[in-house]
């Protein structure tokens, strides 16, 4: 391909809507006569199998399925360049890596106007490697600028995931990967503090009584939800399009050619002046 290299799996701040206004049919049609509808089915055949850290950026593309326009043609052509690079790469797991599964849980608070929902994405790391990961649109609405209530939310739908992966580990006789709780890791504090704690406030009073089944796994020992800092949290890349440096510290992480059991959890304090 003769196009310049570049350094995320899809374009940084790239926001794409699911809104149509302003896009005439003739050019969304130009673009399907391209070929966009195939790319996209393409792209998303790949990052289920081998490169889940384009995730995000397929699901962004998939909203202009039918509809696309330059930006959507632009992402998809971004994505593929990146897949050309990285095509002798694969997912690495490994003896040495973790045993017991590990997660990671995040969400954005960028509201896509067309139905004023956010994304969220998760990633289960086992053996040192993504065995389960999405990134997809919440079901609910949450005020502008809930942050905590968005994370919250995210952390029940990683939820989700986690106990049908202990299910199948039970099912296959595998207890001993099972015998603690599973880690889950978000970086909002609030919410995290949330499924541990029966605390009602002004600002999560009105949250969906779904969501709280959370509490009911933590209480029966199914899950145990500790922080990350932000730039740790490997499900970063399934909530907003990252930049090259992100994409640096978390991608190798993700994919299991570094061992994401290697960071510290706590920066060093800087020394007391005297």
């Amino acid at each position: 391909m003769n196009v310049a290299t570049v350094n995320t799996p899809f374009p940084e701040k790239m926001f794409i809507s699911k809104d149509r206004d302003g896009i005439p049919e003739s050019v969304a049609k130009s673009f399907i006569d391209k070929g966009y509808q195939r790319l996209v089915g393409s792209l998303l055949w790949a990052c289920r199998n081998v490169f889940a850290e384009c995730t995000l950026g397929v699901s962004f593309l998939c909203r202009r399925m039918a509809h696309p326009d330059l930006d959507a043609w632009n992402g998809a052509i971004h994505m593929l360049q990146w897949l050309h690079q990285e095509r002798e790469r694969g997912i690495m797991f490994r003896s040495t890596g973790n045993y017991e599964p590990v997660a990671y849980s995040d969400a954005s608070n960028v509201i896509d106007p067309a139905d004023r929902l956010v994304q969220a994405g998760f990633n289960i790391q086992m053996a040192g490697g993504p065995i389960v990961y999405q990134s997809s649109k919440l079901k609910h609405m949450a005020p502008t600028g809930a942050t905590s209530h968005v994370e919250y939310m995210g952390i029940s739908m990683c939820a989700q995931s986690v106990i049908w992966l202990r299910q199948l580990l039970e099912e296959l006789h595998l207890y001993d990967m099972i015998d603690e709780p599973t880690t889950i890791f978000g970086d909002n504090d609030a919410a995290n503090n949330l499924v541990k704690e029966d605390m009602v406030s002004a600002g999560n009073k009105y949250f969906f009584l779904s969501y709280h089944w959370v509490k009911g796994l933590y209480e029966q020992g199914d899950i145990d939800v500790k922080p990350k800092r932000t730039n740790l949290n490997i499900a970063d890349l399934f909530t907003k399009p990252v930049g090259s440096t992100v994409v640096r510290n978390l991608v190798g992480k993700l994919l299991g050619y570094r061992d994401f059991r290697d960071e510290p959890e706590e920066p060093p304090k800087a020394p007391k002046k005297k």
